[in-house]
């Protein structure tokens, strides 16, 4: 890579050679491109010039940013790669190495700046007391290191060699607790951060109408709390579900409704089908305006008094068990 002060020198040594070799016509194109060239770009035409050799890398940050060296990566992006350090003076010590080589501090762009805050908010998940930010050239490729602090630790704390089974374990943390804070679409739609059709909920599930239908009046009863398996579903959720199936054959006036629970994005939900004619669980889906599902929204959403006497109703009936709850479609007469 060009430096800085060599720059002015290289410039002028080729304007001199566009003075002696190109004609007049194109000389000032060309002096005006040279100029224009910052010390990456200088290189580039350089190299592709054959007017200087490709040097080969023996810094190890680049060779790990390029997947040369194996690491134990937390994240990547197009400016930057995350990395457990090998020898950590804590639990989550991670290097930020630039895929690009930088030399000092002041290069380090914004966006590799956002990359370490987005790794610190990771770290967090370890539960340190604090993370410490600290800038580091090594091998003349400048790179940052995120610290956590648990107890005393320090900058200067004495480091220790991690196994790969550690590192393994370490990553292991950071990533599974990440992916479990962050919610599913389902979740979403039970906390109303997604808005939805609601036709009516509970304190344990939501009622909505499906945005793809396989029939008019198709709907889904999703549990607010992020449920796995059939077997963890509320009886709340299947009575909600029941509830709903025969409002649906008053309401709508289909043939039959068919109740089945499937897991959708690892968030177990139970289907309320109505069956108009043939229509099974594995049927293509209908291409409906949101005109069509207001108008099936309002003939099955409950009005508040009605809704109360329900809630009183179901406070009453005696719990469910839906432990053994099928995977197949149950029907409702």
């Amino acid at each position: 890579m060009i430096t800085e002060e060599q720059l002015p020198a290289i410039k002028k040594q080729l304007i001199e050679e566009i003075d002696k070799k190109f004609p007049n016509d194109k000389k000032e194109i060309a002096k005006e491109q040279v100029e224009s060239m910052n010390k990456e770009e200088l290189t580039n035409f350089l190299k592709e010039n054959g007017l200087i050799k490709e040097e080969k890398s023996d810094c190890v940050f680049c060779l790990i940013s390029e997947g040369k060296i194996s690491s134990t990566k937390i994240e990547e992006d197009e400016f930057a790669l995350a990395i457990l350090e090998l020898n950590p003076i804590s639990s989550g010590h991670t290097l930020i190495i630039p895929k690009k080589h930088i030399s000092s501090p002041e290069e380090i762009p914004k966006e590799i700046k956002d990359f370490s805050e987005k790794i610190i908010s990771k770290l967090k998940n370890l539960n340190p007391k604090n993370i410490i930010v600290k800038s580091d050239n090594i091998t003349g490729h400048e790179i940052i290191n995120l610290i956590p602090i648990y107890d005393e630790e320090n900058e200067k704390s004495q480091r220790k060699k991690a196994t790969v089974e550690e590192l393994n374990e370490t990553l292991k943390k950071i990533i599974q607790k990440e992916k479990i804070t962050e919610k599913c679409l389902f979740c979403k739609i039970g906390s109303k951060e997604i808005s939805s059709k609601k036709i009516e909920e509970n304190e344990y599930a939501i009622a909505v109408l499906e945005i793809n239908p396989i029939s008019s009046g198709h709907t889904l009863i999703i549990p607010k709390k992020h449920i796995k398996n059939s077997g963890e579903l509320p009886f709340q959720a299947l009575s909600l579900a029941k509830k709903i199936s025969k409002r649906i054959k008053t309401k709508l006036k289909p043939k039959e409704v068919i109740i089945y629970t499937e897991n959708k994005f690892g968030h177990e939900v139970i289907t309320v089908l109505p069956i108009y004619n043939q229509e099974t669980k594995n049927s293509s889906r209908l291409n409906v305006e949101e005109k069509e599902l207001d108008k099936n929204l309002e003939k099955l959403f409950v009005k508040e008094k009605i809704k109360e006497q329900e809630e009183i109703k179901q406070k009453e009936a005696p719990k469910e068990d839906l432990s053994n709850f099928p995977k197949f479609p149950t029907r409702i007469p």
